[in-house]
Formats: C-alpha cells, structure tokens, sequence
C-alpha cells in the first residue's frame, strides 16, 4: 500500500462519511446478495453500520501503521465463531461492490486500485491473526 494508495482512499473516503447508515445498507444488501449463509451475523441494520464506522476508524489510521495493525488484530479477536477464511472474499466482493455503488462516478480506476490494496493489508492482517488464534486454540486443546 502506497502513500498515493492511503492519500486516494482518505479523499474517497470522505465522500461517503457521515452515510454509515446508508452505506452500511449497502453492504448489508450486497453481502448477503453474494453469500446468504452470513445472514445471521448482518441481521438488522445497526451491524452493518457498526461495520461502515469500522471502516472510518482503518481509514483514519491508514497514515498510522504502527496503531493500525494492533487495531485489526483486536478486530479479528472479535470476528464471530460462525465467520470462517472463506467469507473474506464474500465480504470483499461486497466491500468493493459497495464502494463502487456509493461513490458513484467518483470509482475511478485509481479509487479502485487504492482500495483494493487497503482491503488486500486489511485482510491478510486479520487472516494471519485468525490461524494464529487457531492454532493456539489447538494446542491448547491437545495439551
């Protein structure tokens, strides 16, 4: 992820603050468009703008790295039992449908690329916790 990365993702960004609500539906609708299993962990509303404010808190650290990372690992202690690996392309796949469908004529080849690379650091933060989580969880068992 770039400085231009970070720089276009924080203007874009901003063009959609304050909508949680709104994108948060977005979401919400995209989401369980393309995965319905997940219906139970995005049933109403007020998760899928817990998710948008989420968002704003990544993005308003994307400058900070070093506070960023500690963030998302906190994240991926709080994922649900039911939210397995596999759902993160779901989630992904409507996360970005999401930011194309809100920012209008405003998603850009460049908007797309930035966050992208946002979504690909993002992931694989929480990824790395998550099997580093299990495999605690294994040992821990086995002991």
């Amino acid at each position: 992820m770039t400085p231009q990365h970070i720089d276009t993702v924080r203007r874009s960004f901003a063009g959609i603050a304050g909508r949680h609500d709104e994108v948060g539906a977005v979401f919400r609708r995209q989401l369980l468009g393309i995965e319905p299993a997940l219906a139970p962990m995005f049933d109403d509303d007020p998760q899928a703008r817990m998710a948008m404010q989420l968002l704003g808190a990544v993005v308003g650290l994307l400058h900070r790295p070093e506070l960023l990372h500690p963030s998302l690992v906190r994240l991926a202690g709080r994922i649900g039992p039911g939210v397995r690996a596999v759902h993160a392309c779901s989630v992904g796949r409507a996360f970005m449908a999401t930011m194309r469908e809100v920012l209008g004529r405003r998603w850009t080849r460049d908007v797309e690329e930035a966050w992208t690379a946002v979504y690909a650091m993002a992931y694989t933060t929480v990824l790395a916790s998550l099997v580093q989580a299990a495999m605690v969880e294994e040992e821990r068992l086995a002991a």
